[in-house]
This record gives C-alpha cells, sequence and structure tokens, in this order.
C-alpha cells in the first residue's frame, strides 16, 4: 500500500516537473547511497563551480571492462561486491530532488548522447547547454553490506575530447562519514582520458 503510494506521488511529480521515467527503470531510493554520491562528488568533482549546477546521467552505468578485483571481495568485502551486482542488474534512475551537498541536473542519458552522435553536437554545445558545469558525471547504483558500514560505487566523469576519468570506489563509513577504503589485495581500475 504504501510501495503503490510512493509510485503513483513520484510519478505525479515526475509528470508535473517535466521528468520522464521510464515505467521498467526504478529510481534510486536509498538515501544512504546519495551521501555516498555527495561523499564522492565533493572529493572528485572540485574543478566546477560548487554554486554551479553539475549535470549528472541520469541513468545509472558501471565500467565492465575497467574492474575492481581482489580476494577481499570474495571474503570480507563480499556482501558489498554481491549487492553491488544486484543493485546493478537493470539500469536505475537518480532522483533529481535529493541533497548532494551541492545543485545538479539530471538528464537523460539519450540528451547527452545527442550533443555527440552524428546528428551534430559537440562539446562546445554541450558547455552552451551547461555553462560551468565542468562535464558530466555518471554513477552506478550503490551497492552496500548489511550495516551500510561499507560500500561500492562506480563513478565517471566527462569534461572535453580528451578529458575525463573514471574508477570503482570501495568506501567505509567512519565517524558518519564516507571514505576510501584501503583493502589489502583489491586492485581498483582507473581510466583516464
Amino acid at each position: 500500500m504504501v510501495r503503490s503510494f510512493i509510485a503513483i506521488v513520484l510519478a505525479a511529480v515526475a509528470h508535473y516537473a517535466g521528468i520522464q521515467i521510464p515505467a521498467t527503470q526504478t529510481v534510486v531510493e536509498d538515501p544512504e547511497a546519495y551521501v555516498v554520491y555527495a561523499a564522492l562528488i565533493a572529493n572528485e568533482i572540485r574543478a566546477t563551480p560548487s554554486r554551479k549546477p553539475l549535470v549528472i546521467q541520469r541513468e545509472t552505468t558501471f565500467s565492465k571492462e575497467c574492474i575492481v578485483s581482489g580476494g577481499a571481495l570474495e571474503t570480507d568485502w563480499k556482501p558489498v561486491a554481491d549487492d553491488f551486482k544486484l543493485q546493478n542488474a537493470s539500469v536505475r534512475l537518480v532522483a533529481p530532488d535529493r541533497d548532494l551537498g551541492r545543485p545538479y541536473v539530471v538528464v537523460p542519458q539519450k540528451d547527452l548522447l545527442a550533443f555527440f552522435g552524428k546528428q551534430g553536437g559537440s562539446w562546445p554545445a554541450f558547455y552552451q547547454r551547461y555553462p560551468d558545469s565542468g562535464g558530466y558525471v555518471e554513477v552506478s547504483a550503490v551497492g552496500f553490506d548489511p550495516s551500510k558500514t561499507r560500500a561500492m560505487v562506480y563513478v565517471s566523469h566527462y569534461c572535453g575530447g580528451l578529458c575525463g576519468g573514471g574508477s570503482y570506489h570501495l568506501l567505509e563509513k567512519s565517524g558518519g562519514a564516507w571514505r576510501e577504503a584501503d583493502v589489502p589485495g583489491v586492485s581498483t581500475c582507473i581510466w583516464i582520458s
């Protein structure tokens, strides 16, 4: 009953806000996931003015080529890795109205791709539409352990033809804040353009 009510409210808000949420996709609802996103955005996307809206791709994604590996993912961090796989088994949608510690806009992937496809478009056109945004960010859904003190997430940032990067992050919550975890024996892939 409550879930149905929430779905109806979200559909109404999306309709009146002009946001189309495909019926086959679900929104990332977990408030703690947005706390994780905020921590990573604060640490990684420093080049963009914090008063200007950050552009975030609406659909979640992750890299299948650049992966994280290591024995701890089969032992201590297995619940996190398993939940990451579960949360990312299908594309989820980033909500446009959560607190990330700075303003942001959520843009559908098809609209972002239109800037760079064969139909024309370019980084100058992107920056004309989203001035001072510093590019755009893609995130995965967040995988947690049952106590929500460990997390795994993928974040990438695109800012120009040869400007961007992405990586997986393993985080631990300590003193109420999410911080990068130093997990012995785990290697994470980082790509930079």
